[in-house]
């Protein structure tokens, strides 16, 4: 063994005994810390948001700021109120009065900045064809997403009040809120309690399915008890953070998907070694506090190891510097601290006081042990791979590359209704905005553009200009409709000499509603607004926006002195696709040198991370492959609650995926080379070292594969598509990992190479056992 880990595991094993020491000290702390976190995890979703909050130094980010600063638009925020009464019109003098209420009791809000409906100036576009819808636009006052998402709940209580006061006229009456705000609200509390939904279903089902797994009602309930502390501790963390830092509301559900996954995978590994520590150790003076020891020497380790490897993963994710990349990256690293923390802390020390009582009851765990011979399973298996390594190899590895295919045909999307539950009601909201064809006032693009020496934008060759770039905006085959000050040029020009001495201000300021949302405060910048089509493909209008952003607007006639941006939330998304997938080599660059770094200290060899790095490539691609196959393509997709998919993936997906597969996937990795190891140092045979380490391990890592399975299935459920996009998305690679990888591919590859997998160091020293309890290992599970 090598010097640096042999060291590690002496280490570890002191400490161990420390624990055993101070085991009631240890857990007086924990109880102390958890009823703290338990605060702050109660009100973690206060400080959570679900709007997207722009792309830092963008195109899209420069737009909001100028709208919120030099425009200061009453509509910055919109929430669009939908109304429909089947059987009535909004003609009628019941309907009239009914919305003519509603915007009243709206306007009176304090912080609603300005509100506009059909009643107004009677424009068609505020009505369907069959004059039953329509809708009507709040425009709120607030510093920024997040306190514009605290308005939803009081815009939904009035229009509710008013549609509970109208039933008995309007008796069909519904009303929904809807737009980029609400949404994001609405998703926020939806994560929350598919969060709290998930962790119902998985609790008893795994402590179930451990209880069989080990026989005993503690060695059960340990990883279970581990699971759900580590997403307390976490989420009362995030409580803290959030006071500083924007945080995404996705953040609880990595908190939860990770904690619960290698929480109870973490105290499963401790659990096992113990009692097999127990048994070793039970002619000792202090059997109990030798096998804790020797536990934190070997699988304390291969913990500590494997919470580092996961851990390179989310942290890549603050690479591209993004609001949602960050908040999972934040989420996730401290979700495996709290759980690392916690199974070399805690777990020890309960392991400490409960000793042999770890497998009460005894009859039934005997009864358990009796009939479960996983080591001679997994051993047969082991030497029936090796003795047909390259046939085992290329049909494992043909089976992943197969799978990793759809991934080169992914297309990236946005939120439109078919993401969002029939029952949200944002959701339906949008889903009346489609109905009357005015889906497109959900999502404007917005192209602002300035002079850069601060004189008024309206004479008359920026207005000839501007001119120009809207007959050609009309052209356009995604744009239902383009707003511009175009139509009011000539009177803006003539009123402003003939009334105002050619101040254009002043006439901004006399016709609000005319020119002042399309026309800046100082009249140096005006907002061309473009309405996409309802039934426009996102991918042409993504395209559309994309070449709005690529075009050297200085080459145009007229506009040689004029900044441009593109705002709105196309050009958001497209910012946010441009960000992750610039930065996505970074990302992969950094987890595959840090990993292989530290594979290479901890194993000593330089093949084995390069064979690491190879299989979990593998498995990131080809679940990322099938992810696209269900969600895009649609096979299947009626298994996970999509009868009618997407259709295409959204943007964060792939480097989500990416990093918490890599990372969980090493988790096993990192499990099943250390035990190999750990035979390999005793007597120097690859394929005996191979094949007891597989045996050893195997079942182990079959239960904690089928925990994560069974975590991040319950999420498959979820109401929100990026939360069911990420459950299957991890599922599908634990399934991959744990029946192709670690069993198939991993043991077949190690055969073929033989002594050469630890390469510098291909043939150590055997390390032989002392007599006293100290571990030789560099740790195994």
């Amino acid at each position: 063994m090598h010097r640096g880990s042999h060291s590690t595991g002496l280490l570890f094993h002191r400490f161990g005994a420390w624990l055993y020491r101070q085991r009631w000290a240890v857990i007086v702390a924990w109880v102390l810390l958890v009823a703290v976190a338990t605060f702050g995890a109660a009100r973690a979703p206060d400080v959570l948001r679900g709007s997207a909050a722009g792309i830092p130094n963008s195109s899209s980010a420069k737009a909001q700021e100028w709208l919120r600063t030099e425009f200061k638009s009453p509509y910055q925020f919109p929430f669009i109120v939908t109304l429909a009464a089947p059987g009535h019109s909004v003609e009628d003098r019941d309907y009239r009065t009914m919305l003519a209420e509603l915007q009243r009791l709206l306007a009176a809000k304090p912080f609603v900045t300005r509100t506009v409906s059909w009643l107004d100036n009677q424009d068609p576009r505020f009505k369907s064809a069959d004059g039953v819808r329509t809708f009507l636009v709040v425009g709120i006052d607030a510093e920024n997403f997040l306190a514009a998402e605290q308005r939803v709940p009081v815009v939904r209580t009035e229009a509710a009040a008013v549609v509970a006061r109208w039933r008995s006229r309007l008796p069909s009456l519904e009303s929904h809120v809807t737009g980029q705000i609400p949404i994001g609200y609405d998703a926020t509390r939806m994560i929350a309690q598919d969060t709290t939904t998930a962790e119902r279903r998985i609790l008893p089902v795994a402590l179930l399915f451990l209880l069989f797994a080990f026989g005993a009602v503690a060695a059960a309930g340990i990883p279970v008890l581990l699971g759900a502390l580590a997403s307390v501790v976490t989420l009362g963390l995030l409580y803290v953070v959030g006071q500083g830092m924007n945080l995404s509301s996705m953040a609880q559900n990595i908190t939860a998907m990770v904690g619960l996954g290698i929480g109870i995978d973490y105290a499963l590994i401790m659990v096992t070694r113990f009692r097999e520590a127990l048994a070793t150790h039970a002619e000792a003076d202090n059997p109990v506090e030798a096998a804790v020891a020797e536990t934190m020497g070997t699988s304390g380790v291969a913990v500590l190891f494997s919470g580092l490897t996961v851990m390179i993963g989310f942290l890549a994710l603050f690479i591209p510097d993004l609001i949602d990349t960050t908040s999972l990256g934040m989420a996730g690293s401290l979700t495996v601290l709290s759980a690392v923390s916690l199974s070399l802390t805690l777990v020890p020390a309960l392991l400490g006081i409960l000793g042999p009582r770890i497998d009460w009851p005894s009859g039934f765990s005997r009864w358990v042990s009796q009939r479960l011979d996983h080591q001679a399973m997994w051993l047969r298996w082991a030497r029936h791979v090796m003795r047909h390594p390259l046939r085992f190899l290329v049909g494992g590895s043909a089976l992943m590359i197969l799978l990793s295919l759809p991934s080169f045909t992914v297309e990236f999307g946005q939120f439109s209704s078919k993401f969002l539950p029939t029952y949200m009601d944002a959701g339906q909201g949008l889903r009346s905005m489609e109905a009357m064809g005015q889906a497109g006032e959900v999502y404007p693009i917005q192209f602002l553009l300035r002079r850069t020496d601060g004189r008024p934008i309206t004479d008359a060759r920026s207005l000839k200009a501007i001119a120009t770039v809207v007959r050609e905006f009309r052209q356009e085959p995604v744009l239902e409709e383009v707003r511009s000050i175009v139509p009011y040029a000539g009177r803006l020009m003539l009123m402003s000499q003939m009334f105002f001495g050619g101040d254009t201000r002043a006439v901004r300021d006399r016709f609000p509603d005319a020119v002042s949302l399309l026309l800046s405060e100082d009249a140096s910048g005006t907002l061309v607004q473009l309405v996409p089509r309802n039934d426009a493909a996102y991918a042409d209008i993504k395209d559309f926006v994309r070449r709005l952003k690529d075009r050297d607007w200085s080459q145009v006639a007229g506009f040689e002195g004029f900044e441009v941006a593109i705002g709105g939330p196309a050009a958001v998304n497209n910012d946010f696709e441009r960000a992750i997938l610039s930065n996505f080599g970074k990302v992969v660059s950094l987890v595959f040198a840090v990993t292989f770094v530290l594979l290479a200290w901890s194993f000593q060899s330089l093949v084995l991370p390069l064979k690491a790095l190879a299989m979990n490539t593998l498995s990131t691609a080809a679940s990322f492959g099938a992810l696209v196959l269900v969600f895009q393509h649609g096979y299947g997709s009626w298994l996970v609650g999509y009868p009618d998919p997407p259709g295409n993936i959204l943007v964060p997906i792939p480097i989500i995926v990416f990093c918490l597969v890599f990372g969980l996937s090493m988790d096993y990795e990192v499990f099943l080379l250390s035990r190999i190891q750990e035979e390999y140092m005793k007597h120097g045979d690859n394929e005996r070292a191979v094949a007891t380490g597989l045996a050893a391990t195997g079942g182990i890592i079959t239960n904690a594969a089928l925990i994560m399975l069974l975590v991040f299935g319950a999420f498959i459920a979820a109401s929100v598509v990026l939360t069911k996009m990420l459950g299957f998305g991890l599922s599908v690679a634990i399934v991959l990992d744990a029946l192709i990888i670690r069993i198939m591919l991993v043991p077949s590859f190690m055969a073929l190479l033989g002594k050469w997998n630890w390469w510098p160091n291909m043939l150590p020293e055997p390390v032989t056992a002392p007599e006293s309890p100290e571990p030789v290992g560099a740790g195994s599970p």
